[in-house]
């Protein structure tokens, strides 16, 4: 052990002094100095001793044990850190895994599992050691706890009678402890069961997380028995926390940022990002270009005020059953490097927001805090399909999440915020399954209008009923599912069955793309960039009815086209993602130009679209400010 010793102090010289001195000044000031601890790399240790850094994953208590003593023996410090602990992180590739791939020769080793906070309960104390005195002859018996039940002395060690005992809580040992759920990220679930795993934290590792939160614990990997079966259920005792802040370990190579900087750099990237979203789907280009804006969107900060501005980019899609909605909203999941689907049909408020409850979760009837869909996907992109099926009252719960990006639970006294920065894409039906062409669009929809006014596009997808576009269409699909079949039968294909049914890029370089620019990229508008956005929302605002067929300027006696302040952020947020899928920091008059038929469409499709909108509808009889877009 000395020569262990000797060597983590060298490593303390020469890379933890500084952050050793600062836990002494935090620990002769703290008053629960056994929440303190000094993080180190896996890789440090592994650098100055091989055989410690192995030690403390194959018998983490040993090693735990080891490198603590070593810390309360360093010669530098003037304090001895007593109660202070050493936790161990960025554990090796070989001994870190995602949530249910960890198996039988990872039992009682540390380990590292990556995923998502699903649930969490409060923290509360917890019995480490109890102390039991006896009632006949008053021995005091010390019995170091588990995490379920009360485990009392099988008999005095004075009178060696088998009870009755009295637990003394004023000599027993106790800690703070927090049980979570941590679960299989919903993007690396997909088309399976998620696994989950139950993590025990404690003193200085609870209340540092919440539910939605992505990270790694590393912990070590215990069995627990189920009542008297064979098979055991599994359990992680917290040793460490590394939080994910950010999407961008989805690039995590050189190579991966030079062939995203490829892509970025190409002649179209807006037709790079189109052609590699469900390119088995034929036509409705807009809806895709408007997807990869979606995936990219804009970048969220927080004013000198205070006032929040969000960065996500919240769109609807309206359409009649069988346009294909479904397959490019899973074309979307696929390639956002952070997604949650639902759909409305079962989708109550606490799952798509956010739940307090109280239940059996833990070691008890404790309150828990669940995350719900939007919450889960923060920092991406959160679907729902059939959004029209779900309950009015349930839906109306999203309102305040996609303007201000936070969930906000309370219930009896508590209160939690869980962060919610996360895109939409939300689709559904007309009020009757298919939309009526003698009605207007505000009739055929029943969610409420604030909560319609908080997305930035609103599209309508409607049965094709040309002669040649249908049987465009149709030509498609039956050659897209002849090369599909032609494919899986290990057939080879021509390049033009290759383009129907392979996309243009890797999705997962797709991905990567997307989490690189919004790492990385933050973009400002030029001087003429925000002039052509403020001349376009004014134009929008308060042109003249004139440009309306056939309104006269004495019959109308309000603005044109009654939208909001909201249409101009959103203008804003598309050139922010146009500029961000070419991997810039400058958002030019292009970029504007290129978003603005993505908002006169959507403004078409709901039936109030300026003069010169793609779908080239422009009409006066809908009363928008039902709608208040």
């Amino acid at each position: 052990m000395d020569r262990f010793t000797d060597d983590i102090h060298t490593l303390f010289d020469a890379r933890y002094r500084d952050a050793i001195e600062r836990l002494e000044e935090r620990y002769a000031e703290s008053t629960y100095p056994e929440h303190l601890g000094l993080d180190v790399q896996w890789d440090d240790l592994a650098d100055v001793n091989e055989d410690v850094a192995k030690m403390v994953l194959r018998s983490p208590d040993t090693g735990q044990d080891t490198l603590e003593e070593a810390l309360r023996e360093y010669d530098h410090t003037e304090k001895k850190l007593l109660q202070a602990s050493v936790r161990v992180e960025e554990l090796p590739e070989w001994a870190t895994y995602t949530v249910g791939e960890a198996r039988k020769g990872d039992i009682n080793r540390l380990i590292g599992l990556h995923g998502q906070i699903t649930k969490r309960t409060e923290v509360k104390p917890k019995l480490e050691e109890a102390a039991f005195e006896c009632h006949r002859c008053g021995t005091m018996t010390y019995i170091p706890q588990g995490w379920a039940t009360i485990r009392e002395p099988y008999e005095c060690q004075g009178c060696e009678n088998k009870g009755p005992w009295r637990l003394v809580e004023s000599q027993s040992e106790w800690v703070d402890h927090q049980v979570v759920q941590l679960q299989q990220p919903p993007e690396d679930a997909r088309g399976g069961v998620t696994a989950s795993i139950n993590a025990h934290l404690t003193e200085g590792l609870t209340d540092r997380i919440e539910s939605g939160d992505r990270v790694t614990l590393n912990g070590v990997f215990k069995p627990v028995r189920v009542k008297s079966k064979t098979r055991h259920d599994t359990v992680l005792l917290g040793r460490s926390v590394e939080i994910e802040e950010t999407v961008s370990d989805e690039v995590n190579a050189d190579e991966s940022v030079d062939e995203v900087l490829e892509l970025a750099n190409s002649d179209d990237p807006y037709a790079v990002l189109v052609n590699s979203i469900a390119p088995d789907h034929k036509g409705d280009v807009h809806l895709k270009e408007a997807m990869a804006l979606q995936l990219f969107s804009g970048w969220r900060r927080t004013a000198p005020s205070g006032s929040f501005h969000r960065g996500s980019i919240h769109m609807l899609w309206l359409g009649d059953p069988g346009t294909g909605k479904t397959g490019l909203m899973d074309a979307g999941e696929e390639l956002a490097p952070r997604s949650a689907m639902t759909d409305g049909t079962g989708s109550s408020e606490a799952g798509l927001t956010a739940s307090m409850t109280k239940d059996d979760f833990g070691d008890g009837d404790e309150w828990t805090i669940a995350a719900g869909t939007i919450v889960r996907a923060s920092g991406g992109l959160a679907i729902v399909d059939e959004i029209d099926k779900g309950d009015v009252s349930d839906l109306d719960a999203l309102h305040t999440a996609l303007e201000s990006q936070k969930v906000l639970v309370s219930k009896a006294g508590r209160h939690a915020h869980l962060d919610a920065n996360t895109s939409l894409l939300a689709a559904g039906n007309p009020t009757g399954g298919h939309f009526d062409p003698t009605k207007e669009f505000v009739d055929q929809i029943e969610l409420k209008s604030p909560l319609l006014s908080r997305f930035d596009l609103i599209y309508t997808v409607r049965e094709k009923n040309d002669d040649e576009l249908v049987r465009d269409i149709s030509r498609h699909m039956v050659d897209s599912r002849t090369a599909a079949g032609k494919h899986a039968l290990g057939m080879e294909l021509t390049e033009e069955e290759r383009e129907q049914v392979e996309p243009g890029q890797d999705p997962e370089l797709i991905s990567q793309w997307i989490a690189y620019a919004r790492e990385n990229c933050h973009p400002l508008p030029t001087e003429e960039a925000k002039d052509r956005m403020v001349e376009y929302y004014t134009d929008l605002k308060v042109s003249l009815p004139e440009r309306y067929d056939g309104a006269e300027e004495d019959d109308y006696d309000g603005p044109p086209l009654p939208v909001t302040a909201r249409k101009q952020m959103a203008l804003f947020r598309l050139a922010e993602a146009s500029a961000r899928i070419r991997l810039s920091d400058t958002i030019t008059v292009d970029d504007v130009e290129r978003v603005i038929p993505k908002v006169d469409r959507s403004l078409a499709d709901i039936g109030i679209a300026p003069e010169g909108a793609s779908l080239g509808e422009v009409r006066d009889d809908v009363d928008v400010a039902e709608v208040g877009v």
